[in-house]
């Protein structure tokens, strides 16, 4: 998870179990807030304030889940662990007689020692075995689910005017006010009629001083070809930029309107 804090909770805050999509509801103890907020929920520390990571000015939540074991698995694992915990108790066992063998000066003692050192360095090897593969079933068995904050807030308090209503925008256009009042769902056309009046948007059209920015490269009948791209939503942005030679943070920019905002399709 990302840092989190003890904070006092506000009991005007209108607090809500949120669950991530593909992950059992049974593994998630997160909680959000009308006041934009994520916390724990879980036994060990419930009520903490989590405060995720930034992403390009949005804040996230992502979590480590460990998922239960199958029960195929559970049977390998406790077949494993009794397996590993007889030979510790049949080490055990030869390194007592081991040491009764030699109170007493018995003869076959030297013989019998080198297979007390077999025994325990065969456990050893064993039980470093054991510990790899206990670490590789955690890991198969961990996901990072993860979310922006504003999608969380506005998917548990917003209601969504129908399915074309796809994307969350900030009334404010401040990406870190995340009360669900600051939030509205948007159509595509409406989230970029909305991104064209954000400060930052202005800031960057301003900044170019009559130049597209890092876009050399391209011209109106390119960017018309990627707007289309971005439209239909079935290239990735990674297979664009890679198409006309670009980073993906250009194709983004493009999508929001940031460089080359001026040019229709």
């Amino acid at each position: 998870m990302g840092a989190k804090t003890a904070t006092k909770l506000s009991q005007k805050e209108n607090w809500k179990q949120y669950h991530f999509k593909g992950i059992p509801k049974s593994s998630q103890q997160i909680e959000v807030s009308d006041l934009g907020r994520v916390r724990s929920n879980s036994q060990v520390s419930k009520g903490a304030i989590l405060k995720g990571s930034l992403t390009e000015g949005y804040r996230k939540i992502s979590l480590r889940l460990i998922h239960p074991r199958t029960a195929s698995g559970t049977a390998v694992y406790l077949k494993n662990k009794a397996a590993l915990a007889k030979q510790k108790n049949d080490l055990r066992s030869a390194l007592a007689q081991l040491v009764e063998m030699k109170k007493k000066r018995q003869t076959g003692s030297d013989k019998f020692a080198i297979k007390v050192k077999q025994l325990k360095e065969k456990y050893l090897q064993d039980a470093l075995e054991y510990k790899k593969k206990l670490r590789l079933d955690e890991h198969n068995r961990t996901t990072f689910p993860g979310a922006l904050v504003h999608r969380m807030v506005a998917e548990t308090f917003c209601k969504k005017p129908s399915a074309k209503h796809l994307f969350v925008i900030h009334l404010d256009h401040n990406r870190l006010n995340n009360r669900a009042k600051n939030l509205v769902w948007a159509t595509k056309e409406q989230m970029e009629m909305h991104q064209q009046k954000s400060p930052h948007v202005k800031a960057a059209k301003k900044a170019m001083v009559g130049r597209r920015a890092g876009t050399y490269s391209l011209n109106e009948a390119k960017v018309k070809v990627i707007k289309r791209l971005l439209g239909k939503g079935k290239a990735t942005k990674e297979g664009i930029a890679a198409q006309f030679g670009i980073s993906s943070t250009q194709v983004k920019r493009i999508e929001r309107g940031e460089n080359w905002g001026d040019v229709k399709i």
